[in-house]
């Protein structure tokens, strides 16, 4: 298994981690300044997980599979973001008496959805190239 692909898992869990943690306890209490916690759990995991796995990989180098894989992952993401939105659209037209909360937890849950497609993607283009 390569350093990119272990990073990839990292990632997953460590997104996956944080979304159930904001959405567990964010949304019982209907507070968007608990955003910024999630936010700044996740940043905080990642640096530490990743510092964690650089520190233990030997080998670290990024070759051309890599890039291909991060670019399908990339445009697999883009289109799930776009579908997502679009769809956000018609339901907020469709409901126009729509809190802050609402809005702002569907452009989280789009970009969260965006980025899990992203690595979901990324990794299964990493199990079928081997």
């Amino acid at each position: 298994m390569s350093y990119q692909e272990k990073s990839t898992y990292v990632n997953l869990v460590i997104l996956v981690a944080s979304v159930c943690g904001y959405f567990g306890y964010a949304t019982r209490v209907g507070s968007p300044i608990r955003l910024g916690g999630a936010l700044l759990m996740m940043i905080t995991l990642q640096i530490v997980g990743n510092t964690i796995l650089s520190a233990t990989s030997r080998r670290r180098l990024i070759d051309e599979r890599d890039w291909i894989i991060k670019a399908r992952g990339r445009q697999v993401g883009y289109i799930v973001l776009l579908i997502f939105i679009w769809s956000s659209f018609g339901y907020l037209q469709a409901h126009t008496m729509v809190s802050s909360l609402v809005v702002s937890n569907l452009l989280i849950v789009a970009l969260i959805v965006a980025e899990l497609s992203e690595l979901v993607a990324q990794l299964i283009s990493y199990r079928a190239s081997v």
